[in-house]
């Protein structure tokens, strides 16, 4: 069910997209009064912006799926860093494996490509993570899940890709 972005309490289906409840559908939370996250309605927004430019852009079939599910996935990692503060690992290594799996079928040309694009963005952030280290001294330059979400990039864009894709991502 959907749930309140202020306190996590639950809404009646009707209010499942933040965008309708911007527009009157349910706008209020019924429990706490409070209405749609702003943050919740731009990402939906977005996903319209990018599911059509993928329409647009991309062959349709088998490719354009894979790359609308690896738009969903990358913004479901957003939004949940976004509200969270966090990246879950499992989201980023299931992307990966997926990204490995559908590689033949996807922009990253191959499982070769795909996989030395993971192994490229992984060892960049982690060597970007390392130094961090050094020079602040055992502060935190990035979290674990940077490093995962570069090796999830790399996986889905191949190799020489992820160098294009870190940086745009970046």
């Amino acid at each position: 069910r959907p749930i309140c972005a202020a306190q996590g309490c639950s809404l009646a289906w009707v209010a499942a997209s933040q965008s309708l409840r911007a527009l009157g559908a349910a706008r209020e939370c019924p429990t706490c009064g409070a209405g749609p996250a702003r943050s919740d309605v731009l990402i939906e927004l977005a996903m319209v912006g990018i599911f059509g430019a993928l329409a647009l852009t991309s062959p349709s079939g088998s490719a354009l799926a894979i790359h609308a599910a690896f738009a969903t996935l990358l913004m479901m990692i957003l939004a949940i860093d976004l509200r969270h503060r966090q990246v879950y690992l499992i989201m980023g290594y299931g992307g990966i494996v997926l990204a490995l799996l559908a590689a033949p079928l996807s922009m990253s040309g191959g499982w070769l490509s795909a996989a030395v694009g993971g192994l490229v963005g992984g060892l960049a952030f982690g060597g970007l993570y390392l130094l961090g280290r050094a020079i602040y001294r055992g502060g935190e330059p990035l979290g674990t899940g940077d490093i995962t979400i570069a090796a999830l990039l790399g996986a889905m864009a191949g190799f020489p890709d992820v160098l294009t894709a870190l940086l745009v991502g970046i």
